[in-house]
């Protein structure tokens, strides 16, 4: 099997333009937001990115989190931190890496850890 095929069978939960969610999501897969969710978001050990389009109102736990909408709440990563240019980031940012691209608007404090954040 080539790696395109592998990459292909990546699963990956995506919340399209028109979705609102209102409540706890948890996956265990990489996670595309670009709707509205209103809640706590739980990835384990996978990667949360949230699209020029997607808004979050709640905190978020993952490996990986890419910002470029906008998030209200606090936002712990085990691995790494990207807001780019275009996000809006009102909370706290608890990772092991912060990336923070020019233009981006962010109003939080930032923990740098050697290790996964505790819950």
């Amino acid at each position: 099997m080539e790696n395109s095929q592998v990459k292909a069978l990546n699963a990956l939960t995506r919340l399209g333009p028109s979705t609102y969610f209102k409540g706890n999501l948890e996956a265990s897969e990489d996670v595309l937001v670009e709707g509205q969710v209103e809640g706590q978001i739980i990835l384990h050990g996978h990667k949360l990115i949230i699209s020029p389009s997607g808004r979050v109102r709640g905190d978020v736990e993952a490996d990986e989190v890419f910002l470029q909408g906008s998030q209200q709440g606090n936002i712990s990563a085990s691995s790494k931190v990207t807001l780019a240019s275009e996000a809006t980031l009102t909370g706290d940012i608890n990772a092991a890496r912060v990336a923070i691209e020019a233009g981006a608007k962010f109003k939080g404090t930032i923990k740098i850890t050697s290790h996964p954040p505790s819950k």
